[in-house]
């Protein structure tokens, strides 16, 4: 599960990756995109291109599979995932396919609505230099809102029937959610929002936006800058004291 944060003044947006599996990340850099992904997967976990189009997502789940989950039972969370999912795809696949060339956020959320495939549950954070779409895709059905010019997105959604609908389905969803809408508010710099990133409470994991733990835990940090066309990756809870931005290729223009 995922907390993604949008920040358009500072031109950025953040993703925190949580995992119940262990995964590797690994960044690809191609003609025109820097992205992230699972190593070895075919499809981005999250990437931006040289005209400044950038996309994030986070996974919504039933609560079934999220108890499943919660409860380290990795076996009947796998089986559940296949069930609930049998016949869906994912729609960052088909963003990934289609990120080096698209040239606005308005043109990735056309992709999504005119596409006739069926859906796994996502939020998908679609940026440009002029703003941000969250759109809710869940089977046939795609919720589109523009994003305020500070936001936070985690794992339930807010208009689509599906997944977490309420407080008591999936806690943590909900109190990411918060915590980090109350952080970004105040966040002023990079600083900020890596501080805002690592943040782990101890007395209440399901607050924590860096989780740490056996069952659900974070396996990385990543800030695209739209501005830029860059990424930065952190993999570990430590606040880093130096980052090195990876660019797209400017050659591809």
């Amino acid at each position: 599960m995922c907390t993604v944060g949008y920040l358009e003044d500072l031109a950025i947006v953040f993703k925190n990756r949580d995992k119940n599996v262990a995964t590797e990340e690994e960044v690809i850099r191609k003609p025109g995109i820097v992205a992230m992904r699972t190593k070895g997967a075919d499809y981005y976990s999250l990437g931006v291109n040289i005209y400044g189009c950038a996309f994030v997502s986070t996974a919504i789940n039933t609560p079934k599979w999220t108890a499943l989950a919660a409860a380290g039972n990795k076996v009947d969370a796998a089986k559940q995932f296949l069930i609930e999912n049998d016949g869906l795809v994912s729609p960052t696949k088909l963003i990934s396919r289609h990120l080096a060339s698209v040239q606005s956020a308005q043109e990735m959320v056309g992709i999504l609505e005119d596409s006739n495939q069926n859906f796994m549950g996502y939020n998908l954070v679609l940026i440009d230099r002029q703003g941000a779409f969250r759109v809710e895709c869940y089977q046939n059905q795609r919720h589109i809102t523009t994003l305020p010019a500070r936001a936070v997105v985690t794992n339930h959604f807010n208009y689509v029937a599906h997944g977490p609908a309420k407080f008591e389905d999936y806690p943590s969803s909900f109190k990411r959610e918060e915590e980090a809408n109350n952080r970004i508010q105040v966040s002023k710099s990079m600083d900020d929002l890596w501080a805002l990133m690592k943040f782990n409470n101890s007395e209440d994991e399901e607050q924590s936006i860096w989780r740490i733990g056996s069952k659900f835990w974070t396996v990385s940090s990543a800030v695209l800058d739209i501005k830029d066309c860059s990424l930065v990756l952190s993999e570990t809870p430590i606040l880093p004291s130096s980052v090195t931005p990876i660019a797209a290729d400017e050659r591809a223009l």
